[in-house]
Parts: C-alpha cells; structure tokens; sequence
C-alpha cells in the first residue's frame, strides 16, 4: 500500500531526464516552463525553465544544469518540496555582475613612520607598490598598526609588489607607513 506522498514521481512521470548539477553525479530531473502562479510569486519571467529534481541533489543558487541535449541553465532558486520527496529549481539569468574600469591611486608617505590612509569602496582586486623600487613601506588593514610597526601588517621590500582578490567585494581603509619619508605608492583597485 503506498501513502499519498509516496509517488517516487521519477519512476511514474514519462520525460524523465538524467541532468548534471555543476559536474556531479547524474540526476533524474522532470523538466518543464514555470507556471502562472509561480513566475508570479518568484518574480521569474515566464520564460523561466523548472526543473523537479530527486531529493538527494542538492542545488545551490548559480550553479549551473547541464542538459543531455548539451543545453545548460543557472539556478536561481531551489526549494525542497512535497515532504522533501523532491526539489523544484528554477533557472534564468542571473545578471553578470557590472565589470569596472581598474582605477589608480597614490598615497603619498610624506613623513616617516606616520600613518596615511585611503578608504577604498566595492573592492574586487588590489595592486599596490611604491614608485620608488629602492623603498619599503608598511601595509595595514587597522588603523595604528604601521607607524609603530605593531601587529599585524604587512612589510613591502623594494622591488614587490603587492595583489589581493576579495570575493565578495570590500569596502576598506588600507594603513600605510613608511620608515622614511618622501615615499609615493601605486595602487590599482577594481
């Protein structure tokens, strides 16, 4: 005798396909447009593709369904439904995000063993080296660590240069110092 919510849908349903989920392991997906009722309590247009997967698939939000017809979608939203039995997922765009212009600024290191500083907004990636080759300088993510050179910092010896990637983007104020004076540095942030 089976219960109202033991359909095993994959093994009733006709089209049902195998899927991958960013490479893994094949799963049996039920592939079909996204109904009235739900492109309107997500938001989706009603272009958007459904696929309903077995429960044991785990999609995360990008992630990426390849089709055996080599047709590929991203996932915007996965919810486990039907007492966790299976999961709807739906797939659509998901706006690339707005790639910048890289944008250069010098901090001038006037005085030794004094702290400068520049806040820096929505940072993905940071370069950062002095103009001078023959000058070292001190790098801090905290305000008093570089002019008394207390931990943590970063020392820069002459001749490096310094990157950084942050994901998610940054908001941040960078510490410099040098231990002589007159002393230009060179970032690129993006």
């Amino acid at each position: 005798m089976t219960t109202p919510f033991d359909d095993d849908i994959f093994n009733l349903a006709d089209g049902v396909e195998e899927i991958y989920i960013d490479s893994s392991s094949p799963y049996q997906a039920i592939i079909r447009r996204i109904t009235r009722a739900e492109s309107v309590g997500s938001g989706l247009p009603d272009t958007a593709i459904v696929f309903m997967v077995e429960s044991d698939a785990v999609p995360t939000i990008r992630a990426t369904i390849l089709r055996s017809n080599g047709e590929t979608y991203t996932i915007v939203k996965a919810e486990l439904r039907s007492h966790e039995t299976r999961w709807v997922v739906f797939t659509g765009s998901i706006s690339p995000p707005v790639q910048s212009q890289p944008e250069f600024h010098t901090i001038n290191i006037g005085a030794a063993n004094t702290e400068y500083s520049l806040a820096l907004t929505a940072i993905n990636s940071l370069k950062i080296s002095a103009r001078d080759v023959t000058k070292s300088f001190r790098l801090a993510f905290e305000s008093g660590k570089v002019a008394d050179s207390m931990e943590p910092f970063h020392t820069m010896h002459s001749h490096q240069t310094l990157a950084y990637n942050f994901k998610p983007a940054l908001d941040f104020t960078l510490y410099v110092a040098s231990p002589s004076g007159g002393v230009a540095l060179e970032l690129i942030t993006q």
